[in-house]
């Protein structure tokens, strides 16, 4: 029992500690932790500011009550210097929120939290293949004023009665 109980307990650490803060599971992708909102603030906000602030076009949108999730179409970005300078001539970047029901009051959500992925791929010169990189501190920039736009408008959009 005690083997079974420590093999479990083994098993479930790295799942609970990797989704503690921001992470990087895998080389090009970035997690964040949004916060918590309404259901309408997840949608009306991530709208707001991935559409209309940074240009984004969304390639999926899924808005039901147990799962609010959008998914964008690669957007392809101007190298910035520090992307040319490793001999980056494309880069391109998708864009995930994804939101859950945090609890229920009257057997509907009232609150979810939200997620955010964003997944990096470039171009090196002399190949016409896109792969996975790891984004450079400029880039991850980028990414994080995003987050912290996204934060924001969710935050003042949390209504209270």
């Amino acid at each position: 029992m005690l083997r079974r109980l420590l093999s479990v307990a083994l098993f479930i650490a790295p799942l609970v500690l990797a989704g503690c803060g921001s992470t990087a599971p895998t080389q090009g992708t970035m997690r964040e932790r949004i916060g918590t909102t309404t259901a309408r603030d997840a949608i009306e906000q991530t709208r707001q500011v991935l559409l209309n602030t940074y240009n984004y076009r969304f390639d999926r949108e899924v808005t039901t009550q147990e799962d609010i999730r959008f998914i964008t179409l690669w957007s392809e970005h101007t190298p910035l210097e520090s992307e040319q300078a490793k001999g980056i001539t494309g880069c391109r970047t998708r864009l995930e929120v994804h939101a859950r029901p945090k609890n229920r009051s009257s057997g509907s959500p009232s609150t979810y939290t939200v997620i955010f992925r964003s997944e990096y791929q470039v171009q090196k010169q002399g190949g016409a293949q896109w792969v996975d990189a790891e984004m450079t501190e400029a880039r991850e920039e980028y990414i994080e004023e995003i987050v912290q736009d996204l934060e924001d408008a969710m935050a003042s959009g949390v209504r209270t009665r």
